[in-house]
């Protein structure tokens, strides 16, 4: 009896190509048509997660690993960039002569949610591909 062999995958380079289009567009209105940078953020976020998401051509346990390892490390430290901005920016705003209590106006965040998806998603992708191409390096030398 033949052992039963799993469906071969798409090799998501559909997938990384819409999001690379979707990019260019992003930018493309950001810079000839002077959209607002809320969509525009919107639409490299969702372009970036679809880059991380999309299947590789071999997509085994061990690309699965440096995936799940970009994800943590982009993650980490988006976060702590986001919330270094995020302190900076009111310390800016405030000052040292004035009280915490002095009833400022709410001060508007210098990120946004998806500004801030959209770093974490920079950095997880940057640690993804460098530790794919150093993994690749090691694998080729032996």
């Amino acid at each position: 009896m033949k052992p039963h062999a799993p469906a071969p995958r798409s090799s998501g380079g559909l997938l990384k190509v819409l999001a690379l289009l979707q990019l260019g567009l992003a930018i493309f209105r950001l810079v000839i048509e002077q959209a607002s940078w809320p969509s525009v953020s919107m639409s490299i976020a969702g372009a970036l997660l679809m880059i991380f998401c999309a299947p590789e051509i071999v997509n085994d346990e061990r690309v699965e690993h440096l995936k799940l390892k970009g994800a943590k490390a982009g993650l980490l430290v988006g976060t702590l960039v986001v919330m270094l901005t995020q302190l900076g920016a009111t310390m800016a705003k405030r000052g040292p002569a004035q009280p915490s209590g002095s009833g400022l106006p709410p001060t508007r965040l210098p990120l946004s949610a998806f500004d801030a998806l959209s770093l974490v998603l920079l950095i997880t992708l940057g640690c993804y591909y460098y530790w794919r191409w150093q993994d690749g390096r090691a694998e080729a030398a032996s």
